[in-house]
This record gives C-alpha cells, structure tokens and sequence, in this order.
C-alpha cells in the first residue's frame, strides 16, 4: 500500500485524470449517471466489478473528484477535493445523465513507492523484506515524494505518446525537476529496531523514474 492516493495526486495537480488519460487506469465510463448531494449513482456502472475503492478519482463531466466509499454496486459517496481525505465531503453540483469517467494510477503509486522505500532500505531491489526491520517514520514526506514522484512518471510517459503537446512536456519536465529536488532536500526518519521511534536519518539523494 502506498503513502497516497489518486485523490492526493488529483489535489496537487487538478489535471491530472484529464491530462494522463493515457497513463491512467479507466475502471468505469457511463453517460447515465446522477449526482444528488455526495451520492453519485448509474443503473448501468458496476463498481463492484470494476474495482473501484476509496480514494480513487471519479471525472464528473471533466472535473475531478474524490471517490470517499462505494456504497454498492451502482453508487458511490464522492466529493469535491479537499484539503485532506480526513475532511468533511464536499457535494459535487446536483446533475442527471452525466458522463462519468473513473481512472486510478495505481500502478504508477505502487512502482514509485517501491522505488522511495528501496532508497531508505526498507526493501530490496526485488520487494523482498526478508531481514529487514526498517520501517518509515516520515510518512508524511514520504506522501509528498511519492505524489511526486508519479507526476513526473506519468506525465513523462503521456508526453512519449503526445507529439507536440507543449504543455504535457512542459508539465513532465516541471514534475521531473520537483521531484528530483525534493529528493535531494529531504530526510527521512526511519526506525531500524522496531519500537516505533525514529533512530536514524536517511537522504534520498537521486531516485529514478522509469519511463513506461
């Protein structure tokens, strides 16, 4: 499980699902759905099927929001984004026959988290954790280096695929060079013992992103 979420992603970068449709993960797409304060609902969406879990990011008509809990099978609680998920849900505008389009970039998550937690030596190059007790202390940072992290992967691999499109190149390269430099500021605090209290200091220095 990774230090954040698609709707962490979607509140630094509110283009995100709009821009990296490529990149990302459709799970659903209706034309049918209904938003009536946070509960948004399809007679012809299964989002059992489909997967779709809290935190993912539901583009209501090209707006992103957040997906808080699927309630069954054809709804789901969603909000506007907020400042942390922990807040208050913040309902979407009332509408029927919305286009509907819900997409993650999971995968993209679970590569950069894998990558941050080889850096801090919480895990080898294979995910194996044998021997190893080091768990992370700086969740926090960690989350910020992580969304990140899947910015300036994603929106390097959209702009492989999207010829001229100066602005998704642009974004690549602005991601690209936060990523890197926050990496070079940042000190995690990790635990190498197990009692829960930081007992070491670790500088990422120069983390790699791969280009899928």
């Amino acid at each position: 499980m990774g230090f954040c979420v698609d709707r962490d992603v979607l509140a630094v970068e509110p283009m995100a699902f709009v821009d990296l449709s490529w990149a990302s993960q459709e799970r659903v797409r209706v034309s049918d759905a209904e938003v009536t304060g946070n509960e948004l609902s399809s007679a012809t969406a299964d989002f059992s099927t489909a997967g779709v879990t809290a935190g993912m990011v539901a583009l209501i008509g090209c707006v992103g929001h957040e997906v808080v809990r699927r309630i069954d099978a054809n709804r789901l609680e969603v909000s506007r984004v907020r400042v942390t998920g922990e807040d208050e849900g913040v309902a979407p505008t009332a509408g029927t026959g919305l286009e509907v389009v819900i997409r993650t970039l999971g995968p993209q998550i679970e590569r950069v988290h894998q990558r941050l937690l080889m850096a801090v030596g919480a895990t080898g190059e294979d995910g194996d954790l044998s021997g190893r007790a080091v768990t992370v202390v700086s969740a926090g940072v960690m989350r910020e280096l992580e969304i990140l992290g899947v910015l300036s992967e994603a929106y390097a691999s959209s702009a492989g695929v999207s010829g001229e499109n100066t602005e998704i190149r642009a974004k690549a390269e602005r991601y690209r060079a936060a990523f890197e430099r926050r990496c070079r500021e940042a000190w995690v605090l990790v635990d190498g013992d197990g009692d829960g209290l930081a007992d070491r200091r670790v500088s990422l220095g120069v983390v790699g992103m791969t280009r899928v």
